[in-house]
Formats: C-alpha cells, structure tokens, sequence
C-alpha cells in the first residue's frame, strides 16, 4: 500500500533520512520516535505537505512523490483536531463531502455507519464543538476523516490530550473500526505503550533515520541497535565482556556476575559488547520449590533494594554480584510480592534463559540472543 524509498528531506540543519519503509494494506502501522526525531517532517512529506529532497514514496503502485496533497486520496488526523467551532458537529464531519459537492448517495451510507459505530448520534446536533469533551472531539475528527473513504488514514499522536481511560477505550474503538473496514492507519507517535497496542507493523525513527522496522514482537525480542534499545527503555543493558564459549553458549561478564546468553549460529564475539535482559525475561525461584532442568544456569542470587509500585504493574529492584555490583528490574505482580513476602533487604534468587539474554555490539549493531 504505502512504499518509502530512501526519502530525504532538510529543514533549517536538521536532516530526515534517507528513510525507506514499507506499510502493508489494511495494516495498522506505527511510527514511534522520541520528540525531534523527524516523525513530523516524515508525515509531511508522505502527505505531500512537504516537499522532499530526495527519494520516492509510492501509494497503492503509483508514485505520488511530487503530487499535491488532494492528489493522494489519503486522510489526515493531526494533533490539534482542527475542528472547525462555526460548525456543528454533523457539519464538522461533512465537510469534505460538502466542499467536494458530492451527491447524498455518495456519503450518506459511510456517515451513516460512522455515526452509528462512533457513537455519534446524541452529537449531531451540538452547535458549538467547543463544548465537546476531549474524547467526542477525537471521535467527530476521525468520523471526519474517514467518511471521505480514503485509501490512507494518517494520525499524528491522536491521544495525546485525552486521559489514560479516554485514550485506551478510543484506541480499541479505533482499532476495531479498521480492522472491521481493513482501513490502512499510519500513526505517528511517541508513546511506546499506544505503538504497541495499536501496531501491527512499526517502525522506530530516531535522529532522522529509520533504526528499526517489523512485527511488534520483534522491537522487544531484539532491538536491532544499542540506540533502540535505550528509546524503548531496556532497564538492564550493561557493557559486557566476552570470557569463553561452552556448548553453544556464550558466557559474558558484566560487572562481575557472569552470564549465558545463546547467540545465533555463525556470530563471533567480540571483545567489547553489551547485553540486554527484559525485566518480564527474569523469574523470582521459590527457595521452596525444586529447579526444573532447564534452569541449571543464570541463577543470579541478589537483594531486593526496592519495590517500586506503578499502580498497573510493580518491579522489584534487585542487586546482584558479590558486591551488588549490577542493579536489575525484575518484574513481579502484585500476587508474587504477597505470596513470598518480598520487602526490601530480602535475599532473592533469580533465572533468565540464556534464550533471553541479547548480546549487542559496541557499534551500535545488534546480534539479539533471544
């Protein structure tokens, strides 16, 4: 549906690209970035609201590269909405409809089908959209993109205003909308929690420059570079150092506590690298249980130095080495924090696969473990 090859562009000293990505039709694909990535500029140019320097984009086969923004049957949701507050909210939605003179015939049915599956219907008749909460106005902006039936929706950071119960019930509504009409999304974002919940593809923008592209699963599994792991907050990522190689693992040293990570066939070690643990990869031993065979190695003994509670979910940090050298985030439930009484200062035991332990290189390149 939508094809990115090596797109380039330039404002002021701050580059974008080349850029090459591809997005699926009737896919949900996410692009998540930090502020100043170039994800706004990206979107512009895709939209045809900026002009590139370089490369291609093509849309369902045909390049619209230098096409003008009415040229390629796409929509767009920005952050601010851009309600128009003269008009009532069915007005708000037929606007398109309205300014391209199109027949009853030719919009009645899909307004007629957004109003019902949005929710729209006790709002219609509002005068004034300025009265409107934040999550009405989100849903009459999206009705008002969509009733035009375009080939593309574009959304830029579209929950951002909302509050946290707001933005997830749109966000499912959203997400059963397109995957009910096999609509194609392409949104914008910095909230690594909505990219995951709503993608399923993405891409991961940093300084200008696609780092990472592919199936959600994949960014948590394997980040492909140092720099990807640090945007999606990879808690335990230390400087390690390769010590010997022993049945098809790889044990490292990380600030004292060795390691096993199992790497892909046909990789070599290099002296400096990094290694990469997921606090849900990391599992609290009952001293009271037996281990079961697969657990003979990366038992890591430590003390529990903090419980930190995020109200929908709780880690524990937990120091390990013979000096508590290395600090780890290990995530627990609440149930697991009652049932073995964890408080602070508690001795504790914990596993990792060697499976779930990512190796990456100095350089910034990835050789993922798991």
């Amino acid at each position: 549906m939508i094809r990115v090859e090596a797109l380039s562009a330039r404002v002021g000293t701050f580059r974008l690209g080349p850029a090459s990505l591809s997005v699926p039709a009737g896919s949900s694909f996410v692009l998540l970035g930090p502020t100043g990535a170039g994800k706004t500029l990206f979107l512009e140019c895709l939209l045809g609201l900026h002009r590139p320097s370089g490369g291609r984009i093509v849309l369902d086969g045909v390049d619209v590269t230098d096409a003008p923004p009415e040229g390629r049957s796409v929509a767009y949701l920005p952050q601010d909405l851009a309600l128009f507050p003269h008009l009532s909210v069915r007005d708000n939605i037929l606007f398109g409809p309205s300014i391209r003179r199109w027949p009853r015939e030719r919009w009645q049915g899909p307004f007629d089908a957004l109003v019902e599956r949005l929710q729209l219907a006790p709002l219609l008749a509002r005068r004034d959209v300025r009265t409107l909460s934040g999550g009405e106005r989100q849903r009459v902006a999206l009705a008002r993109a969509l009733v035009l039936r375009p080939k593309v929706l574009f959304l830029d950071e579209p929950f951002s205003s909302l509050d946290a119960l707001a933005r997830r019930s749109l966000q499912l509504s959203i997400l059963d909308l397109q995957r009910e009409a096999g609509l194609t999304f392409f949104l914008v974002t910095h909230d690594h929690e909505e990219a995951f919940i709503m993608a399923d593809a993405m891409a991961v923008m940093l300084r200008g420059r696609i780092e990472q592209e592919g199936p959600p699963e994949a960014f948590t599994a394997n980040p492909a570079s140092l720099m990807v792991a640090r945007f999606l907050l990879v808690q335990n990522l230390f400087p390690a150092f390769f010590v010997r190689e022993s049945e098809g693992l790889w044990f490292l040293e990380a600030g004292g506590v060795v390691v096993a990570a199992k790497p892909k066939p046909g990789l070599s070690p290099r002296p400096s690298m990094h290694i990469g643990i997921r606090p849900e990869a990391l599992v609290v031993l009952r001293r009271d249980r037996p281990l079961a065979p697969w657990m003979t190695c990366n038992l890591l003994e430590g003390r529990v130095e903090r419980i930190l509670n995020l109200g929908n979910r709780r880690y524990a940090r937990v120091s390990v080495g013979d000096r508590g050298s290395i600090s780890l985030e290990v995530a627990v439930t609440q149930h697991l924090v009652q049932d073995l009484s964890l408080r602070e200062g508690d001795a504790i035991t914990l596993h990792v696969r060697p499976e779930s332990v990512w190796v990456h290189w100095e350089n910034g390149d990835s050789e993922g473990a798991s």
